[in-house]
């Protein structure tokens, strides 16, 4: 692989964190099972990683980070079913996610989730490059890993284009750069 891009979808079994079910729900065993294969078999070849929502979650608990696993007012009708709720992140200065997606210090995005990541729930080896507001306090909603290597999430789903900022295209682009950097005969 050249690339692992980390979508959304259900919720992480709280037993990879080390907790009892306690606000999970839609878990899939199987899904949590083969990304965490995939995601050893991208750190081990040091391929460029990209978590969307449920995919910022599985980086954070696949490197070693917990969830909450309930955080009131950040999920709104599902997709489809009507306008997202959406709230501002504030971007973290000096981050490869600010770099890419600033100038702007802050952006609308939308929040189709009901889990979240607080200050004590990061894993060691993540730092926060965005945050947000909620009912539970400031939740962490971009991670980024430490040096060279391209491992970023997002807690928003910027695929969701009707309900996302422009400036989220140049996240895309630079996972789409960093993988076709790692790939097989690519220029060094």
């Amino acid at each position: 692989m050249d690339g692992l891009l980390l979508s959304g979808g259900a919720d992480i079994h709280p037993s990879r964190y080390g907790q009892a079910v306690a606000g999970s729900k839609e878990i899939e065993d199987d899904r949590d099972e083969l990304e965490s294969i995939a995601w050893r078999i991208a750190d081990t070849r040091r391929v460029p990683v990209l978590g969307l929502c449920r995919g910022l979650q599985a980086i954070n608990v696949f490197s070693g980070g917990t969830l909450l696993q309930h955080v009131e007012g950040h999920h709104g009708a599902g997709w489809g079913l009507g306008p997202p709720v959406t709230h501002p992140i504030r971007l973290v200065r000096g981050t490869r996610l600010a770099s890419l997606l600033g100038p702007a210090e802050e952006l609308e995005v939308n929040a189709y989730h009901h889990q979240g990541i607080l200050a004590g729930d990061l894993a060691p080896s993540l730092r926060a490059a965005a945050w947000a507001d909620s009912s539970a306090g400031p939740l962490v909603e971009g991670v980024e890993g430490e040096g060279e290597r391209f491992v970023v999430g997002v807690q928003c789903h910027p695929e969701r284009t009707e309900s996302t900022p422009a400036e989220f295209e140049r996240l895309f682009g630079a996972f789409v750069d960093a993988a076709t950097k790692q790939a097989p005969g690519a220029a060094p």
